[in-house]
């Protein structure tokens, strides 16, 4: 009939479809600390700097399947997110008195990430992922003078938007029986977007390991 011909597959081809969109949700915090001892003296001598970053985002994504047995997807995803930075720079100034200083920002952060994931098996798979970000930056909370700011570098970032590019690779791997839960690691190499010319760094290399809970798998476990 022509309900068969023309309806059916159309609902069935519209549900294949939809089952290749995602969306994501996360959260991310960190907090760290840097001992500083590699000034030239024209401010400070060396430092202890506390940094707090907290950031939220969502994002959508669509993946579909490279070879027919579907061992190999490529994906591309993409979202926005907003958070906010914050350190603590206590340390010892050219004058060897003591001194304290504060840094706070908001931020927004803008990316896209296409990745192809490789499925050897029933219990591993590996990925390979490009990820861009846009990062803007608000207006700065500080108690740096002018002149302090301008020679950490810290006076270009409110209203400036910053470009990374990172590449990562990532792993997972679980057990029979233990389907819902994985072991996850990987490294993650990032671009530098300061220039030579400022006292700021991006971080250029992350690594992680950590648990993966799948709730769908154990609900059905």
């Amino acid at each position: 009939s022509a309900s068969k011909q023309a309806g059916v597959p159309a609902i069935k081809q519209h549900s294949r479809r939809a089952n290749r969109w995602a969306i994501t949700a996360d959260y991310f915090k960190r907090n760290e600390k840097d001992a500083v001892n590699n000034f030239d003296r024209t401010f400070f001598d060396s430092s202890v700097v506390t940094y707090s970053r907290h950031l939220t985002s969502l994002g959508a994504g669509y993946f579909i399947p490279v070879t027919k047995d579907k061992n190999i997807m490529f994906s591309v995803y993409g979202g926005a997110g907003a958070g906010k930075i914050s350190f603590d720079d206590n340390g010892i100034d050219n004058g060897n008195i003591n001194y304290s200083r504060q840094y706070s920002s908001n931020l927004t952060k803008w990316y896209i990430q296409p990745a192809i994931s490789f499925f050897a098996g029933k219990y591993f798979r590996t990925g390979l992922i490009a990820k861009v970000s846009w990062v803007q930056y608000g207006k700065a909370s500080t108690s740096y003078t002018g002149d302090e700011l301008k020679y950490l570098g810290l006076d270009r970032l409110p209203g400036s938007t910053l470009s990374f590019v990172e590449a990562t690779w990532n792993m997972q791997i679980s057990a029979p029986k233990m389907e819902w839960l994985s072991l996850d690691g990987g490294f993650t190499l990032s671009s530098e977007p300061f220039d030579n010319n400022t006292n700021l760094e991006a971080r250029n290399f992350n690594a992680s390991i950590g648990l993966s809970l799948d709730f769908g798998k154990m609900k059905r476990k």
